[in-house]
């Protein structure tokens, strides 16, 4: 059975809708907005596997605010934070310049989708600082 990863690979001009819908409807587990807590417990001191449409990256994210996402185009250096139970990620370069908010999805035990359309798969946690 194909893999999210390869579905996506195949369709890369796939919308960032029917990613969160394909990444959804196979989860075993019903989706959920987290909260502003919640948002927090699971971002902080972790590092993501981010897709996006045709777009992948890792995303590193740190307990104080910072975060690093490391791209085939690139590595740029942001900041997070929660507001209004929205995750909220600022850029003052790269390809999303200024601030971007959105609210979290549960999608898996380890998994999340933004409704900008990107999921992230949590690879692990980061030994905190």
């Amino acid at each position: 059975m194909p893999t999210y990863r390869k579905i996506a690979l195949a369709f890369g001009t796939m919308t960032g809708a029917l990613a969160v819908a394909a990444a959804i409807k196979t989860s075993a587990e019903p989706p959920r907005v987290l909260s502003q807590d919640e948002i927090i417990g699971a971002f902080a001191y972790s590092v993501f596997d981010l897709e996006e449409q045709a777009f992948d990256a890792t995303v590193k994210v740190d307990s104080h605010g910072g975060l690093r996402v490391q791209s085939q185009i690139g590595a740029f250096d942001g900041r997070w934070q929660v507001i209004d139970d929205t995750l909220c990620i600022f850029f003052e370069e790269g390809p999303r310049t200024g601030a971007t908010c959105s609210a979290v999805t549960q999608i898996g035990p380890r998994a999340y989708a933004t409704d900008t359309g990107a999921v992230l798969r949590k690879r692990f946690d980061a030994v905190a600082e």
